[in-house]
């Protein structure tokens, strides 16, 4: 079982709870965290950003699996100010500027804001 903890950084931590050890961080490309979701269904987590990106990693290779700018379908400011899933493939994302929007995981346009 990992806590997966955004930072002020760029860097999101990881800390095994069995074993009480820190993996490897995921990073943001120098951005910082905001809020974090994991899909369970799925296995993966989502990670908001203050420059308003989504980056979802796959904790299975550790790796980045995608990201999607929401700045390119939104105006202002659009910080993630929050992140949940609905479903194991539809969730939710609000931002600073007042949007709220909902996301297919297959799709990097939104379905609903």
């Amino acid at each position: 079982c990992d806590l997966n903890i955004s930072s002020k950084g760029p860097e999101i931590y990881r800390l095994n709870l069995e074993s009480g050890q820190f993996y490897q961080p995921y990073f943001l490309d120098s951005q910082e965290g905001t809020t974090l979701c994991l899909n369970y269904d799925y296995h993966f987590l989502l990670a908001g950003t203050e420059k308003g990106q989504l980056w979802a990693f796959d904790p299975r290779v550790r790796e980045k699996i995608c990201s999607i700018d929401l700045s390119t379908s939104f105006s202002g400011n659009c910080s993630v100010s929050a992140l949940s899933f609905r479903d194991n493939i539809n969730f939710g994302v609000g931002m600073a500027n007042g949007i709220s929007a909902i996301y297919d995981v297959r799709s990097s346009t939104p379905l609903v804001y």
